[in-house]
């Protein structure tokens, strides 16, 4: 509507956003290297590295209450060694982020997966409906 184009950005509750679609190259989110340290963990030896792909580890350096330390995301992403067509010195998460620990969605029918079969009527959810409803 209006002509107003949408940008995509990632973040999480105990972090915080911290990354960005970038502007001029669609499709990547930058991560903003002014507030965190991204570093890459390969899942397979645990080697921390700069790029390539593998979990996402963050290092928030603006939240002084609450601050995370190499903390693992659990999200699998991959990083450009070239940078991005943009010029932008921050880091670029390309080919999307995919979940390699099991998260919480907030879809109800993964609410309905993880609490205890009952009988129909001991447990009544109204507020829940299924994708099917």
């Amino acid at each position: 509507a209006w002509g107003a184009r949408v940008f995509d950005h990632s973040g999480m509750t105990e972090m915080g956003p911290y990354a960005f679609e970038c502007l001029e190259a669609p499709g990547g989110l930058h991560v903003n290297e002014t507030e965190f340290i991204a570093e890459i963990r390969d899942p397979a030896s645990g080697e921390i590295r700069q790029d390539g792909a593998g979990e996402l580890v963050l290092t928030n350096l603006g939240r002084w209450g609450a601050p995370l330390i190499r903390y693992r995301t659990g999200d699998l992403v991959s990083v450009n060694p070239k940078g991005c067509a943009c010029g932008s010195n921050f880091i670029r998460l390309e080919g999307g982020i995919r979940l390699i620990r099991n998260r919480w969605s907030n879809h109800p029918d993964e609410l309905l997966e993880v609490i205890p079969p009952f009988h129909s009527s001991r447990l009544r959810l109204p507020w829940i409906r299924t994708r099917s409803s």
